[in-house]
């Protein structure tokens, strides 16, 4: 058996939020901002129903294949040949997009904080450690995002108490001055990103609830949309319309800080919650990639998929993005088609298939 391993609902939640937090509470709201100007906070809210679909249609589809993964019941819907095909393009989505975390990271790291280290030495330490925890298995992922995301939330919100001594209502105003359609092309980047949620289509089937998949998913969803709009608020209240010209706005917002002329640029906590978010979410994206490929291939074991899938990533984000602009370019124009048609996309259709399938044999 590729994974013997069983996680709570709970854990679940702690993982999906993970998945999508990581790097959107640091990456969004500059990207959002360049689509809807100081209304980019609204499109964390929008994004949410897209995001929601996509949990209903995976949960609907375990539903009717319990205990199989995505790439498993791919083939039960299609055929084994269809089947092999769209496995492997959600594999290669997970390894693809695992490859742009570690980019993620190696880049912050390097702009933000350690401008004389080379991004590949940030991409190997975080994926080493990430490649650690996945060997160990599902339930070592899932301990370790159960025990960060309290730590890290009271971090978040520590953040967010020392910042609102900044922020100011008349950054946030005229609410739509520029109409509806620029917050709703921004709402497509928070909804890819939300949309990656759909790793839970890989973890559903080792529930210890499996019936309660479906509300697992909605219970993260509209926490995932809770923390985001509270983070693009303040970084909306607090540079409005100049957020788009910002790479990493979160991080200037913690720099800005002055509380009492004591409290002062407290983005050492960012770079915990940087490091520690970032290495959540890729852990749990290592780990669905390499027990898809494992489950793609037939293999009996994913471990020893580990250690080359790991250089692998490492050397598939550094060749496809080779500095930050590039980076960026991807993330603010490609990646929101790219996302949502693997997240919810391939997933509906299935769903589709599926259910034609179902209404013909009764």
């Amino acid at each position: 058996m590729l994974e013997g391993g069983r996680i709570s609902n709970s854990q679940l939640i702690f993982m999906l939020l993970f998945t999508v937090l990581g790097t959107a509470y640091f990456f969004l709201p500059g990207i959002s901002a360049l689509f809807a100007g100081r209304d980019f906070w609204m499109c964390s809210a929008l994004a949410a129903l897209p995001s929601l679909l996509v949990i209903l249609v995976i949960a609907k589809l375990h539903s009717f294949y319990p205990g199989l993964s995505i790439i498993q019941y791919s083939e039960k819907i299609t055929g084994k040949a269809a089947g092999k095909v769209i496995g492997f393009l959600f594999a290669f989505w997970l390894v693809h997009t695992s490859s742009i975390i570690i980019q993620e990271f190696g880049e912050f790291m390097n702009i933000a904080f350690m401008p004389l280290t080379p991004t590949l030495v940030f991409a190997g330490v975080i994926t080493a450690l990430s490649g650690l925890a996945v060997y160990y298995g599902l339930e070592v992922v899932a301990r370790a995002a159960e025990f960060l995301f309290p730590i890290l939330l009271i971090l978040a919100l520590v953040l967010l108490g020392m910042a609102a001594v900044n922020i100011r209502y008349d950054m946030l105003t005229p609410f739509l001055s520029n109409g509806v359609m620029p917050v709703l092309a921004g709402s497509l980047a928070s909804a890819a990103w939300k949309g990656e949620v759909v790793v839970a289509a890989m973890l559903f089937p080792f529930l210890n609830n499996p019936s309660q998949a479906r509300n697992t998913g909605i219970y993260a969803v509209l926490l995932i949309s809770l923390l985001l709009v509270l983070n693009s608020l303040e970084v909306a209240g607090v540079y409005g319309e100049e957020a788009k010209r910002l790479l990493f706005p979160v991080l200037n917002v913690a720099r800005d800080i002055n509380l009492l002329n004591f409290f002062q640029r407290m983005e050492a906590i960012l770079l915990v919650a940087w490091i520690a978010g970032l290495f959540a979410k890729l852990t749990v994206f290592y780990y669905c990639a390499v027990l898809a490929l494992a489950q793609w291939s037939g293999l009996t074991s994913y471990r020893p998929l580990v250690m080359p899938l790991g250089v692998l990533m490492i050397a598939l984000g550094a060749h496809n993005y080779r500095n930050v602009t590039e980076l960026s370019n991807f993330i603010t124009l490609t990646w929101p088609f790219y996302g949502l048609s693997l997240e919810l996309l391939l997933p509906g259709l299935l769903l589709l298939v599926a259910v034609l399938r179902k209404k013909k044999t009764v």
